[in-house]
């Protein structure tokens, strides 16, 4: 008699933790509402924090960023409190970046920069759940 195992693998998920209610906007990023607003100023950025306690022990295998109004790479590191989860200098709209948790910590930060001059926006951030 022979045994064998059925394994179902749960298909890998987009989930969107986004709005103000998953972060705080820092050093001139606002919530407007429906998305968050670069400050227009000297660093173009959208710098997020993480509120509330969703990330805990939270292991999305990638991220991707939704932006507009954005006319060069954006430079977006996803980062812990000691380390970067990911640093990509060259990030577009959808891209999909692979996190890397190896060094045990929980997400703490968002940083997205742009060397263009005026704001834009993030309108939406995705993680993909295994």
């Amino acid at each position: 008699m022979s045994a064998f195992a059925i394994v179902i693998k749960k298909p890998e998920v987009w989930t969107s933790y986004f709005d103000n209610t998953r972060w705080t906007g820092g050093a001139g990023t606002t919530w407007d509402g429906s998305k968050w607003v670069s400050s227009g100023a000297s660093n173009y950025w959208v710098y997020l924090i993480k509120t509330g306690s969703w990330y805990l022990g939270y292991r999305p295998t990638k991220v991707r960023f939704t932006m507009t109004n954005v006319a060069t790479d954006v430079d977006l590191q996803v980062n812990s409190d000691h380390y970067d989860l990911v640093d990509d200098p060259n990030t577009v709209s959808l891209k999909e970046l692979t996190l890397d948790f190896s060094g045990g910590e929980d997400i703490d930060s968002i940083i997205a920069r742009n060397n263009s001059v005026g704001v834009w926006q993030c309108t939406n951030i995705e993680f993909l759940e295994p």
